[in-house]
């Protein structure tokens, strides 16, 4: 994992730090939907993400994308005490194409990564917890729509699939936040 936060690191510095770049930074909120066999124990939850993109060129960035998606549990049929939860944390890459170059550009792309899975229970005060990382991947469309040359609201629906060693573990997310772009 701390090979994956130095190379994210490195990246985001490489960003920073180009010449004639423009550097997109966001934030998303969203709805999160369990699908597959994970929907037979978590409910839906919510998330957000926080991203930073350096757009190669007016239609294509780079980035990362880091995020956190909690769930809850449904009835386990064990005890009514007992109270659980799961979450998320992917730590990603991301490429997007933007469509056009008007204020209003649709957009796919895909996110590439390391999804850490925490889950903690509780039971009469006693409590627990565990964690594991996955790697994952998360196709994305979306649409931005540019408010003012350096301010964009963006909406996305993004469905996050985690290689997890006996299930799927996956996620459907729609999302909506603001992203700040800054020119160089």
């Amino acid at each position: 994992m701390k090979k994956a936060l130095i190379l994210i690191a490195l990246f985001i510095g490489f960003i920073v730090f180009s010449a004639q770049a423009q550097i997109n930074v966001g934030a998303t909120i969203g709805v999160q939907i369990p699908t597959g066999s994970m929907s037979d124990g978590m409910k839906t939850g919510f998330g957000f993400d926080l991203l930073g993109k350096y757009m190669l060129n007016e239609n294509l960035a780079l980035g990362v994308d880091i995020g956190w998606a909690r769930f809850g549990t449904e009835d386990l049929g064990i005890e009514e005490d007992v109270n659980a939860s799961g979450q998320f944390i992917p730590i990603t890459a991301l490429a997007e194409y933007h469509f056009g170059t008007g204020k209003v550009k649709p957009f796919v792309g895909a996110d590439l990564g390391m999804y850490i899975f925490k889950i903690k229970a509780s039971y009469q005060g006693i409590s627990a917890s565990t964690s594991d990382s996955y790697f994952g991947f998360a196709p994305i469309a979306g649409i931005e729509y540019d408010i003012k040359d350096n301010l964009a609201f963006t909406a996305n629906l993004k469905y996050n699939y985690i290689l997890v060693e006996e299930d799927d573990g996956s996620y459907f997310g729609i999302n909506a936040g603001v992203i700040l772009k800054i020119n160089k």
